[in-house]
């Protein structure tokens, strides 16, 4: 048995913000804290020569599933150090969640609390969102009956591109163990459980933060009840 016994299960959580963004940021931290219930020695989080303070770096790879070079924003534990393997956290839309997400890990995981592990912190930024997030493809809005201007259906082109590409050069790049989150928000959480439905073997946590089920008219939502 694991030494932390919150380690042994799959979770997921889906969080929801018909109310407010307040809710959803306490729901967030809810769930980066159940989470803990589970190149080079570069140091992420501290203070450079030039008096800047870095908390990651961008990094990239060249996808052939994908037919593109993806850049990665990276954030390693300010302790990061040879010998030592780290849980790795993959955050969709990495360009507007990548500051709160480490910052919320750093501060849980440091400073005394110790409330969740250190971890790596892998956020994806977009190139095409709708197109990588959503995994059914759909021309028409059904609320308003226009052609919708924007692409879709490419969630498991994204996903083979995490699987067989990502992951990998992750693991071979920084020192990873096999413990691995997986984060979205609104599309973003389409791709969460579509990768819970599809891939379950690819993720120990599936966090779903107010995943658009609207879509397609709920269409999907209904395929995902069946499956589960």
């Amino acid at each position: 048995m694991p030494a932390n016994p919150c380690y042994a299960s799959r979770k997921l959580l889906v969080t929801t913000n018909n109310r407010n963004m307040k809710n959803t940021f306490t729901l967030f931290l809810f769930a980066l804290i159940s989470i803990g219930c589970a190149l080079t020695n570069k140091n992420d989080s501290k203070l450079s020569n030039d008096n800047q303070i870095i908390i990651g770096h961008i990094d990239s790879i060249k996808s052939d599933v994908l037919g593109e070079t993806r850049k990665i924003w990276v954030h390693l534990p300010q302790n990061y150090q040879e010998g030592k393997k780290y849980p790795v956290v993959y955050v969709l839309d990495g360009n507007g969640h990548f500051h709160s997400v480490t910052g919320l890990i750093k501060q849980l995981s440091a400073n005394g609390t110790y409330v969740l592990p250190e971890m790596i912190v892998i956020a994806i930024p977009n190139t095409n969102r709708s197109r990588d997030l959503i995994p059914t493809k759909v021309d028409v809005d059904y609320r308003t009956g226009n052609k919708i201007q924007y692409d879709s259906g490419g969630g498991s082109a994204f996903l083979d591109f995490i699987e067989k590409e990502l992951i990998p050069y992750v693991d071979r790049t920084y020192q990873t163990n096999s413990f691995r989150t997986y984060v979205g928000h609104s599309f973003g959480g389409l791709s969460v459980i579509h990768a819970l439905t599809t891939r379950s073997h690819l993720f120990d946590n599936y966090l779903a933060i107010d995943p658009s089920f609207w879509w397609d008219n709920m269409a999907y939502l209904e395929t995902v009840d069946s499956m589960l």
